[in-house]
């Protein structure tokens, strides 16, 4: 970690955002701004000239912390929300890991390239813009794509999903269009969440990855995989055990199966980022099978032990850097007469490759063999 002084020449008019948040700004003269903050692993800067924000002062663990939300002008109606998540995340990450590491935390709308949800740094993190967005709109967009107009529940429905209402009887259905069904309303479910998750996900970054460090390209899925699950978490203690279920099912397995229904292999967790043949399986791996490892891991040696060994983890490396095994060995010293069992099942999921049988239940088919089996099944009782 490293002590930071920025200085530089304002333009007028523009919203500077940076890890200091607002007691580390100060006006230098001339035009000048200076920006300081200690203790941290990167210093980051958004500027814009249409940002908007909203502040609350709370406490985590007992200490006093000022979160922001910035977000522009056009989407000023969601600042509350994404103020709501960034606080309630803070809460439930310094109960369950430990003392949140900095003065101040910052959530901003920012433009993010080649799909990425969000980007975190020390005390800020930054979410794509279309997440605050009208996620109705998209999916309407996308149901428009597929020949369905630009009516979401109308799709639905014709693929025998919406509300039917009206036409009493049995209704003849299509296995295609059940498949075909099954995707766009789980994805709808999805869109409708995913804005939460993802700020979730990346306030979760503050303590895997910003507290403790460990390399990002050699070994992506010490942070983020455990930032992962740990979104689920906070979906647990914020809404409960069923919320939480349905937040893995949407963002944790379906990650997971999709990726493999779309042509990716199943693959080891531990691999770095360049060893994973695309995006899809990268994120399939890491984001899906990699973040379910860490609840299997918690069924086997319990919420105490599991927690526990979390805190004793962020603890002894936070502002430092941690390897590959710092995690599974507390486990094990943590619950020395499962030790055995916690080698087996990192072995399993991390290093192995059984996925399939772990996650989706058995063999995962592509989509295309899927369609192709269903649509000559159709056309054959025809």
């Amino acid at each position: 970690v490293s002590d930071f002084k920025v200085v530089w020449k304002a333009l007028g008019g523009t919203e500077f955002v940076t890890p200091a948040g607002r007691s580390g700004h100060e006006h230098e003269g001339n035009g000048y701004e200076s920006f300081t903050v200690k203790g941290i692993r990167d210093f980051a800067i958004l500027a814009s000239t249409q940002l908007v924000f909203k502040a609350k002062k709370v406490e985590t663990a007992g200490k006093p912390i000022e979160v922001m939300a910035y977000v522009t002008k056009a989407h000023e109606a969601k600042a509350d929300k994404a103020l709501d998540i960034a606080v309630n995340a803070l809460q439930i990450y310094s109960k369950r890991f430990g003392p949140y590491p900095y003065d101040s935390f910052t959530v901003v709308e920012g433009p993010m390239r080649g799909g990425a949800g969000g980007m975190e740094y020390s005390g800020l993190v930054s979410i794509a813009s279309f997440l605050f967005d009208d996620m109705d709109k998209q999916m309407n967009e996308l149901a428009g794509s597929l020949g369905g107009g630009a009516d979401m529940e109308k799709t639905l429905a014709d693929v025998g999903l919406g509300n039917e209402g009206g036409v009493e009887g049995k209704v003849e259905t299509n296995p295609a269009n059940d498949l075909l069904g099954g995707m766009l309303g789980q994805q709808k479910a999805v869109f409708d969440s995913l804005l939460e998750v993802t700020i979730a996900h990346e306030v979760a970054h503050q303590w895997w990855a910003m507290g403790v460090g460990s390399d990002a390209q050699r070994a992506p899925w010490l942070d983020e995989s455990l930032t992962n699950y740990s979104a689920m978490v906070y979906f647990e203690d914020r809404y409960g055990k069923a919320k939480a279920q349905e937040m893995m099912d949407l963002h944790l397995k379906t990650s997971y199966s999709m990726g493999r229904m779309l042509g990716g292999a199943d693959a080891p967790v531990n691999l770095s980022t360049a060893a994973y043949a695309n995006n899809l399986q990268y994120g399939a791996i890491v984001y899906g099978k990699g973040a379910l490892y860490y609840d299997a891991l918690r069924k086997l040696v319990g919420d105490e032990a599991f927690f526990g060994s979390l805190q004793k983890y962020f603890a002894q490396y936070n502002g430092k850097l941690a390897n590959s095994r710092a995690l599974i060995e507390i486990f094990k010293v943590s619950t020395p007469a499962k030790a055995t069992q916690i080698e087996a099942l990192f072995k399993r999921w991390i290093e192995e490759t059984h996925g399939d049988e772990d996650i989706a239940g058995g063999k995962v088919g592509s989509i295309a063999d899927m369609l192709g089996g269903l649509l000559g099944g159709g056309m054959g009782e025809q």
